[in-house]
């Protein structure tokens, strides 16, 4: 507890609180961050069984409008690919990995997960490939080299955008992929992806829930940001670094509580007939 000013977010000790603190540099953290997070998320816990009414108006839930969205999106993407780098796996992939048992290492999970997937949509060579919120290529990079696949990627910052398209060149796949750039976006229910699904004329074909996967996801994320903390220090000014760093330890408190999760949902045109979809999901797992 660096200041005294520190006190005011203990009086009112919720997550938003407690965090805020840390990032601004009036709270400390000795050991690691997760630990940290568990006792943050205790003692609001009790806080909101305890607080008297004239806390209560701290714990109101702030309003928020489309232009903050749209910079609080561009805040946490404006950073080098260094940073990402410093913490993702070798082929930078910023989204859920897909393990048979946990025990594997953060690249196998991911190429495992991009594989997973493809297999799942039974991409095939000449079939034409949409990625939305494409990252640095990873996914589209495999399923044109592997599967065949003609490729778009999207992705919504300009910095994956330069490193994607490089590394496609590289790779001379130029003639399979493009890379367009599109800064907006947003992370909806699965109840409302469901329905706007089927008012689209698409029939939900499979649902795969990933809450586990990701949390075991970011908890190497998290193994690998604290191991990488000098390197990550010497790309950001200390705030960021410590914004990513509370970050990612609740991202991983958050998917193991169910706070958040994360689903895979296959689709297809509704009203074929029956006899075109499958008996079960063996296909998915062509080593099985």
């Amino acid at each position: 507890m660096p200041r005294p000013s520190a006190l005011a977010y203990l009086l009112n000790p919720s997550l938003a609180n407690l965090g805020r603190a840390y990032v601004e540099g009036k709270l400390e953290v000795e050991g690691h961050l997760r630990a940290m997070i568990d006792v943050a998320n205790t003692l609001a816990h009790r806080a909101l069984h305890t607080q008297q009414p004239w806390t209560n108006r701290w714990l109101r839930p702030l309003s928020h409008t489309r232009h903050e969205d749209a910079a609080a999106i561009a805040y946490h993407y404006d950073v080098s690919n260094a940073f990402y780098a410093a913490f993702l796996d070798p082929g930078m992939v910023y989204s859920c990995a897909y393990f048979d048992t946990g025990e594997q290492d953060l690249a196998t999970a991911q190429l495992k997960k991009i594989d997973h997937i493809l297999t799942k949509i039974r991409v095939r060579p000449g079939d034409r490939l949409l990625d939305i919120g494409c990252g640095w290529g990873s996914l589209v990079m495999r399923a044109a080299e592997k599967f065949g696949a003609q490729c778009t990627g999207i992705t919504l910052s300009k910095n994956q955008y330069e490193l994607a398209t490089e590394r496609i060149r590289a790779a001379g796949l130029s003639d399979k992929i493009s890379i367009q750039l599109f800064p907006q976006g947003e992370l909806p229910h699965i109840g409302t992806v469901l329905k706007t699904m089927q008012e689209g004329g698409l029939e939900t074909l499979d649902v795969e829930n990933l809450r586990r996967h990701y949390a075991r996801t970011c908890s190497l994320w998290v193994e690998n940001f604290e191991r990488k903390a000098t390197r990550i220090r010497s790309l950001v000014d200390e705030r960021r670094y410590r914004i990513w760093r509370i970050y990612l330890a609740g991202c991983v408190h958050a998917f193991q509580h169910d706070w958040i999760s994360v689903y895979q949902v296959v689709c297809g045109l509704s009203g074929r007939n029956a006899n075109g979809l499958e008996w079960s999901r063996r296909y998915m797992y062509p080593a099985a």
